[in-house]
């Protein structure tokens, strides 16, 4: 049996062509038996892989490079109305309150350096810290977020890290797809995966 590869899809990391049988055009996901990496068709590009420059705008991304270490800030501050409820329960006045409170000041703050993948939610810890060793990481990828929290999620995109067990995290979501797949390019940079 012949296997047929795609006309116009190579890896956008080793550069082979794609066996078609290796596309999924549902998720927009191909996989590539060469280098063993997934990676979202919109990179699967003849003349390479695109370069994502740092986005600006909606998001709030702060970038900075030193000495082998990358640190990504995301601040959480979105165009977003609150309206204010006169209920009289303090219970919803003050659930309100912390989402206003928590969507202000909160900021995700990505640490990754050639030995580990760190991300922390500041001031308010309602994501808990996430701390990943080098070795245990075998590939980040950006797709479509179709559950979240054990319900359904319809739209946006997320980047997720499959571990050497075969493990599938979501690390960040609710972000523009360009955004996440310029944060996926710089953390494979320094992580050289």
């Amino acid at each position: 049996m012949s296997e047929k590869f795609t006309d116009f899809i190579h890896c956008p990391k080793c550069r082979r062509p794609v066996l078609e049988h290796e596309v999924d055009q549902k998720s927009e996901i191909a996989y590539c038996h060469g280098c063993h990496y997934y990676f979202p068709l919109q990179l699967a590009k003849s003349e390479g892989r695109e370069e994502y420059v740092q986005p600006s705008g909606s998001d709030y991304l702060r970038y900075r490079l030193n000495h082998h270490e990358l640190k990504l800030t995301i601040k959480w501050r979105k165009n977003y109305q609150f309206p204010f409820h006169k209920t009289g329960r303090m219970g919803t006045n003050f659930s309100f309150f912390f989402s206003l409170l928590t969507m202000l000041l909160n900021r995700t703050i990505i640490t990754a350096t050639p030995r580990s993948l760190q991300i922390i939610t500041r001031p308010i810890d309602y994501v808990p810290m996430s701390y990943y060793p080098r070795q245990l990481i075998y590939q980040l990828y950006v797709k479509k977020v179709d559950f979240f929290m054990g319900r359904p999620h319809h739209g946006g995109y997320g980047l997720y890290i499959e571990l050497t067990d075969g493990q599938e995290v979501l690390l960040l979501w609710d972000l523009m797809e360009k955004t996440l797949l310029f944060i996926e390019q710089e953390l494979e940079r320094v992580l050289d995966i």
